[in-house]
């Protein structure tokens, strides 16, 4: 059976502990400059988060959301230097061979990614989003392993789900956790059975 599918904004929130996905932390992370370029999407997602945290739900991050935020984060400080320096808007393609090529390179690169990390780490804390304790030890997960490896349990997603190895190992992570309920904006969470997945409506 598919996921069950809550979209908000919605007038109350049932779930008692929710694990959000890099679509969703992407939306609410970041803001335009422009206030008013704000879309209906980013208002929603902010309002939905500010909607958890007055109602004290737990809301958390898996390890891998946290990594992909890094790297994301890490982008941006890159494709900043990529415009300046060679003036290429188009750096998507390119950012990860010249950040590889050219780290040691660019001036003050480590204080620039400290500075955004940790603005990234207080954000967290600010809203009270914690990330889940990184294990795979079948005698420390709430979900059964069903004798399957963490790795092949990826691949297993994969091919049941029809998804990215990226969203089957948020869902894998969070699930071993005891956590069921998410929060995304990619709609490749709702073919996963068995959970519920509040997004955007």
């Amino acid at each position: 059976m598919p996921a069950k599918r809550i979209g908000f904004p919605c007038a109350k929130i049932t779930s008692d502990k929710l694990c959000f996905d890099t679509s969703f932390v992407v939306e609410v992370y970041y803001s335009p400059k422009d206030p008013a370029q704000a879309t209906s999407r980013k208002t929603n997602c902010d309002a939905f988060l500010d909607q958890l945290i007055k109602e004290g739900k737990p809301c958390h991050i898996t390890f891998s959301v946290y990594g992909e935020m890094i790297d994301k984060i890490i982008e941006d400080v890159i494709a900043e230097n990529i415009y300046s320096h060679i003036g290429l808007r188009n750096y998507r393609s390119i950012w990860r061979d010249y950040y590889k090529a050219n780290k040691k390179k660019i001036p003050g690169l480590d204080n620039r990614l400290n500075d955004s990390i940790e603005k990234f780490h207080k954000w967290l804390g600010d809203h009270k989003i914690y990330i889940l304790p990184f294990s795979h030890d079948p005698t420390l997960s709430i979900m059964p392993q069903k004798n399957l490896t963490y790795t092949s349990e990826i691949a297993e997603y994969c091919k049941k789900y029809k998804i990215l190895s990226d969203d089957a190992r948020i869902i894998i992570e969070a699930r071993h956790k005891g956590i069921d309920n998410f929060v995304s904006l990619d709609w490749d969470f709702l073919g996963v059975d068995g959970i519920i997945v509040y997004t955007h409506k």
